[in-house]
């Protein structure tokens, strides 16, 4: 290789991996049904008319070409050591600043949950448990068809320090910011 080449070809790694390492901008994420650590009201729940609550973000960073929102159920499940994927939309417009209750649209990616199915996955769980609402501000937008499962595209956003794995997608977050609210089993 000459020494050109070899010189590029470095630059080109040390930049991915300083982009990797950049710390993403925080998001406050929000919503109408509930604060941040509060309990997810019965009408969300499978005790309830099971519909996905109003969620909301701040203003994004220049640069943002899209909007990811994940739920997750932070209990682990007995296959694996993370928590059930629960929702998974992407390609939310970048000016669009949070989904409606009962949120539906043709024109954002949707995953398939944990449950195996596509769309929200209300609570239902028989002990209490923590759901955490995530959100992230992209550089990218994603191909439509990019992310069948749920937990596929929440593994590609992360960076795992213990190991060193940078997901595919983690140096394209710009932003990115947590709602956590808790579960219990309603009374019926």
């Amino acid at each position: 290789m000459c020494p050109r080449a070899l010189i590029l070809t470095l630059l080109l790694a040390l930049s991915l991996v300083t982009e990797a390492n950049a710390v993403p901008q925080k998001l406050t994420v929000t919503s109408t049904a509930f604060r941040n650590g509060g309990i997810i009201p019965k009408k969300f729940t499978c005790f309830g008319r099971g519909i996905s609550p109003q969620i909301g973000w701040s203003q994004v960073p220049p640069g943002t070409a899209s909007i990811v929102v994940i739920l997750e159920d932070l209990a682990p499940d007995e296959a694996s050591d993370s928590g059930p994927s629960k929702w998974g939309i992407y390609n939310i417009a970048k000016n669009q600043r949070s989904i409606a209750e009962n949120f539906r649209s043709s024109k954002v990616g949707s995953t398939i949950n944990s449950d195996g199915k596509s769309g929200y996955s209300r609570p239902c769980n028989s002990s209490s448990s923590t759901y955490s609402f995530k959100v992230y501000a992209l550089n990218i937008v994603l191909p439509k068809s990019a992310y069948k499962y749920t937990g596929d595209l929440d593994y590609e956003l992360q960076f795992d320090s213990y190991s060193g794995r940078v997901g595919a997608l983690f140096p394209h977050i710009l932003a990115k910011g947590t709602l956590n609210a808790k579960y219990r089993p309603f009374d019926s």
